[in-house]
């Protein structure tokens, strides 16, 4: 049986994460590696080689746990990854990787965001592969409402925000995967990093 290990840089993830890959893939194994110091290092954005020694101290754990591939949940580390990857001897997949083959003929993109960190990292991607016209939502509130266990406020406040650009946008972008604990129902607009992410697993690894 084929192991994923997943790298947290927070709890609030972790629980949608194993259930979405067992209905996905219920034949891989899963290891869950949390470090939230990544996600206060990259905020801080001042040291960035500290940030680098701590995720590839995940990937190293990872490999021990017998991992046949390592995913970054988490958007605002995974520009880091390229740097790191050529001392790991399993691929490394980020959240945000099948992003770019579904962004090419999209020409206006709101985006919707719980950390500027990520937003940034899914901004420039955006910019890199594609010269939509973009809009960040930044709802900074719900993140943390989410870190305290106040999921349903959370919820409330992502779901008004993603009512508010629909319609607005042909795409409707989701910056990190800790959004989606807000997202009940697929609605055609909105692109959700999880279930993107997984399909691309199952397509290209398993």
């Amino acid at each position: 049986m084929k192991k994923i290990a997943y790298i947290y840089t927070s709890h609030v993830l972790v629980e949608m994460v194993i259930q979405k890959t067992k209905t996905c893939l219920p034949d891989v194994d899963i290891c869950n590696i949390v470090n939230d110091d990544l996600l206060k290092l990259a905020s801080d954005c001042v040291n960035d080689e500290k940030l680098k020694q701590q995720l590839l101290s995940c990937y190293n754990l990872a490999i021990q746990t017998g991992a046949d591939i390592i995913v970054n949940t988490c958007t605002s580390v995974s520009g880091f990854v390229d740097s790191l990857a050529q001392d790991i001897p399993i691929p490394i997949v980020n959240m945000d990787e099948p992003l770019v083959k579904q962004i090419e003929q999209v020409r206006t993109i709101g985006v919707v965001a719980t950390i500027p960190t990520a937003a940034k990292r899914i901004c420039d991607i955006v910019r890199l592969h594609n010269h939509s016209q973009i809009h960040v939502a930044l709802c900074e509130n719900a993140f943390q409402a989410l870190e305290e266990g106040r999921e349903e406020e959370h919820n409330t406040i992502i779901t008004k925000q993603i009512d508010e650009m629909i319609g607005k946008y042909d795409m409707i972008l989701l910056a990190q995967a800790s959004i989606e604990i807000a997202i009940k129902e697929k609605r055609e607009s909105v692109y959700c990093l999880i279930d993107n992410l997984l399909s691309y697993l199952q397509n290209t690894y398993f």
